[in-house]
């Protein structure tokens, strides 16, 4: 345990606090859970949508304060928050009587995504922004989900990252929350009493990788990625760079999965042994003086 919280520590750091205002987050969240009027509900919703898409900064000259601090809030994607659209649901008893509903659940499920596109509020192929709204009312149930903590998911279960807002379905947030209910757990957060700074740690972690692995990929497609193309080229499993690159991954995964990713960012085709006996060729490179 204490080594995989040394690794949720050191990508928490890189987290984007300044398009994301943590302190802004966890206070706006904290007011929402103790809202008991529709007006106030509303209000608080419309704030951390403004948070999720990326809208407050911090600003002395800003027209918000929370909990001292001044904050600016620049114009929502209208996909996100729109108030000729959203405003009407948002301040709307239904809305005030569902979300106090969703604030009281002790139990997962996706289901719920029909009862958000029943209020009217995103279309049917929307999947961030509402389950972001299952979220803010009820943190500890429902995780943040989006592209880049899929994509760290993705990552450390070693599987491909090919990983977009566009295409996450249904199945991914219940793949993803699967994970992230067993990841707290493994870093001994109890899920039914937990702070929501110590969730929001874990989330930042994930989505810093997830944002890390991302430019990464994009890096990376100027790289060989036909195998006979590679050899011919720069990059073997001979590689410094490859093996350096292995070194990297395995201490987040495992060796096999290490390999692989390694593998696939380099366009190399690792012979079976690299694939059935990793730790004998990481040992191997160690005693070579690797990593460099």
């Amino acid at each position: 345990m204490p080594l995989l919280l040394k690794i949720i520590d050191s990508w928490a750091v890189r987290f984007d606090d300044s398009k994301y205002p943590r302190e802004f987050y966890l206070q706006t969240l904290a007011s929402l859970s103790k809202a008991e009027e529709s007006e106030k509900i509303g209000q608080f919703v419309i704030r951390m949508l403004q948070w999720k898409d990326g809208k407050v900064q911090l600003d002395p000259n800003g027209s918000i304060t929370v909990n001292g601090r001044r904050y600016a809030v620049s114009r929502t994607k209208p996909n996100t928050y729109n108030p000729k659209v959203h405003d009407t649901v948002f301040f709307s008893n239904r809305f005030f009587v569902w979300a106090q509903g969703i604030k009281k659940l002790c139990d997962f499920s996706s289901d719920l995504l029909d009862q958000i596109r029943s209020l009217g509020l995103w279309p049917r192929t929307s999947l961030v922004i509402p389950t972001f709204l299952l979220h803010i009312l009820n943190p500890r149930v429902f995780p943040i989900f989006d592209q880049h903590v899929e994509r760290a998911r993705r990552f450390l279960m070693g599987k491909d990252l090919n990983a977009s807002s566009v295409g996450l379905r249904i199945d991914d947030y219940n793949q993803y929350t699967l994970f992230w209910f067993e990841l707290l757990s493994d870093v001994g957060i109890n899920v039914a009493t937990a702070e929501y700074d110590d969730v929001k740690h874990v989330d930042e972690a994930l989505w810093a990788m997830g944002k890390h692995l991302k430019q990464t990929q994009k890096a990376t497609k100027k790289q060989p990625t036909d195998p006979s193309t590679a050899h011919r080229g720069n990059f073997t499993t001979s590689s410094p760079d490859f093996k350096n690159t292995v070194f990297k991954y395995a201490g987040i995964m495992k060796q096999s999965a290490a390999m692989k990713q390694a593998a696939r960012e380099f366009g190399i085709h690792l012979p079976r042994s690299y694939l059935l006996y990793p730790g004998s060729h990481i040992d191997r490179w160690r005693r070579q003086g690797f990593p460099k």
